[in-house]
């Protein structure tokens, strides 16, 4: 196995495990006067979905939580060393990776929380919880294994020197 490949699978398998805490723990709370609440990943989807806006809350739930975790996944079975798919279940787990890349979209999610957030810090005390911590820390692993998928990709189709294949 190649260095981009071991790179790529550790940023998947470390992304897998920062997935579950951002789910899992507080995302972010707000307090005024007494009056606190504890939000997590998905009142982030769920709050526009309630709110009349299900088409957007939905695009959240998809473009910033589920692409990010099955393209994870995905990415981790290309690049397992004791998962050998016969070339077209790999030709279709790498055109799968491809395609999804293009809507998992975690730093966006992730951004917009930050505006949001510097949005309205003057009107409540808001504090960032361990959850989008482990979501932004999972997200910059996506970001640092779909560079290494790509640089995997990029050398597969590479021509060789003088029309030989190299080890």
């Amino acid at each position: 196995m190649r260095r981009e490949q071991q790179s790529a699978l550790a940023f998947c398998l470390t992304g897998l495990l920062l997935a579950a805490p951002s789910f899992l723990l507080p995302f972010v709370s707000l307090n005024k006067f007494g009056n606190s609440r504890v939000c997590f990943l998905l009142n982030t989807a769920g709050g526009l979905w309630h709110h009349g806006l299900a088409v957007l809350g939905g695009w959240v739930l998809f473009c910033g939580m589920l692409a990010p975790l099955v393209l994870l996944f995905i990415l981790a079975a290309t690049f397992a060393p004791g998962f050998a798919p016969s070339a077209k279940v790999h030709q279709g787990l790498v055109r799968a990776a491809t395609m999804l890349a293009q809507w998992a979209m975690p730093e966006v999610l992730a951004l917009g929380v930050l505006v949001s957030v510097f949005k309205v810090r003057d009107l409540v005390n808001v504090r960032l919880e361990p959850g989008f911590w482990c979501y932004l820390a999972a997200a910059l692993m996506l970001l640092l294994a779909l560079r290494s998928f790509k640089l995997t990709l990029a050398d597969a189709h590479e021509p060789s020197p003088r029309g030989k294949e190299l080890p």
